[in-house]
């Protein structure tokens, strides 16, 4: 899989992005718009800087599972 710095090659700002979004909320093009403003703001988070998805800890409750940890046990 090719490395690609999606802030730099993505023209638009997240601004942009965003009213380009709202333009096409009932449109096919929704998606590909939300997917590019996601991955342009990908660019300037690190990881595990990230907050966990609520999926991540409501599907492992509700599966029995533990709840992730953030290493500072």
């Amino acid at each position: 899989m090719p490395n690609i710095d999606y802030p730099r090659v993505i023209a638009e700002n997240e601004e942009q992005l965003g009213e380009l979004e709202k333009h096409h909320r009932y449109s096919h093009l929704f998606h590909r718009v939300k997917m590019l403003r996601l991955l342009n703001r990908a660019g300037r988070v690190p990881l595990w800087e990230k907050p966990p998805r609520a999926s991540d800890t409501v599907g492992a409750s509700a599966r029995g599972g533990s709840q992730p940890t953030d290493g500072m046990a």
